[in-house]
């Protein structure tokens, strides 16, 4: 797992804990923090994605046939 992978793995988690946890006062808040943990798992899939195609050119290449 590279470093920025696991930054956003840990950004992700830790958003999504206080979600979970009730650790927000307002519905804006909550909106705010709904919307981070959204973007965090679009970053995440897209680091993921770049990684994939860095490590394994095969499979990438197998999946564009």
């Amino acid at each position: 797992m590279t470093n920025d992978l696991e930054k956003l793995t840990k950004s992700l988690l830790k958003t999504s804990r206080a979600i979970k946890s009730h650790k927000w006062n307002t519905f804006q808040e909550l909106k705010t923090l709904l919307i981070q943990e959204s973007q965090l798992m679009i970053k995440l899939v897209m680091v993921m994605g770049f990684d994939l195609a860095l490590r394994n050119q095969y499979f990438v290449k197998r999946g564009k046939s």
